[in-house]
């Protein structure tokens, strides 16, 4: 037997600048400019080995406005245009709407959205020689709606529902045996996402929910995109007699069943999950030390199906500021 050696290699690069203004007490206004480069090189050896050698870059320039248009009601606008190496010009919005009314906050907003094609679309490629690079160059776009109601019933407590309705067209895909391109179906979106909130000087506890409905143009189920999800966070500040002060933080997620290709050979459902992690942290001689467990019960799962994920595991770490 012989040992092989793969390599990923990966730069990446922003430079960023914007000026914010308040024109009046009611109005502000800010632009900026953005730009991103990315380049990679990696080659994984073997039948079902891969490679990609190349870069791409973008430059956006964007505006927002914010007006007051009462003490209790406010407008926001954002307008982005970007200019893509292989995706070319596109421009995106984000409009808001937030009104005030007792306990309860509002928000009415308005979004589009780009996806561009990653490295290995535009310049990868398979030891057979039947992967194509750009095979397509389009983005994914998508426009987005959402209701948000949020109350706080106390000082250290509150509720939020967000309702959504998206859809996304020209979406991304990629055949790990011909190349990259852009659906003709297009997907629609929509669900609730709940959060309760509490916290303390000592305790914070979140408690969330998602209730979602992702199809594709013909009516099947999206693949992969679980229509429940449900999720406990809390975070804690012990005062022990024996160990001193140390922090615990846990996490609980439940991710329902999806529809996937079962065994790789047929669409099918696949098992849920529920999965915890468990962190304790404490601070000795100005040095933050930190015992991590994930996936505290060792739950034996898959995800996406036929890719074994970890098992319990333990973890030792330390953080120190100089």
């Amino acid at each position: 037997d012989t040992a092989v050696k793969n390599k990923y290699y990966s730069q990446s690069y922003t430079f960023k600048g914007e000026r914010k203004m308040n024109v009046s007490s009611n109005l502000s206004l800010g632009f900026g400019t953005e730009y991103n480069y990315t380049k990679g090189d990696f080659k994984i050896h073997g039948n079902w080995g891969s490679s990609a050698k190349g870069h791409m870059d973008n430059i956006g320039l964007y505006s927002n406005m914010g007006y007051k248009l009462d003490d209790n009601t406010s407008f926001s606008a954002h307008l982005r245009g970007d200019s893509h190496k292989y995706s070319e010009e596109n421009l995106t919005y984000r409009l808001n709407l937030t009104k005030l009314i007792s306990d309860f906050t509002f928000s009415l907003s308005e979004s589009t959205g780009l996806r561009h094609p990653d490295l290995f679309v535009l310049h990868g490629s398979n030891p057979s020689g039947s992967f194509k690079s750009m095979k397509t160059t389009k983005p994914e776009k998508s426009l987005s709606r959402e209701l948000s109601i949020k109350y706080d019933f106390f000082d250290n407590a509150s509720f939020i529902s967000t309702f959504y309705d998206s859809s996304v067209s020209d979406v991304l895909n990629r055949s790990t045996s011909t190349g990259g391109y852009n659906e003709i179906i297009d997907i629609k979106q929509r669900g609730v996402e709940n959060s309760l909130n509490f916290k303390n000087e000592f305790q914070k506890l979140s408690l969330t929910s998602v209730f979602s409905k992702s199809r594709e143009g013909n009516g099947r189920p999206q693949l992969r995109r679980p229509e429940q999800q449900f999720g406990i966070k809390f975070s804690q500040k012990v005062k022990s007699e024996i160990f001193g002060p140390f922090n615990l933080n846990y996490d609980y997620r439940h991710t329902g069943k999806v529809e996937d290709w079962k065994n790789g050979s047929k669409r099918a459902k696949v098992d849920s999950t529920d999965i915890m992690n468990l962190s304790l942290s404490k601070e000795i001689n100005k040095i933050n030390w930190s015992l991590n467990i994930t996936n505290l019960t060792n739950e034996i799962y898959e995800r996406p199906d036929t890719y074994n994920q970890e098992g319990r595991k333990i973890g030792l770490s330390f953080r120190s500021k100089y």
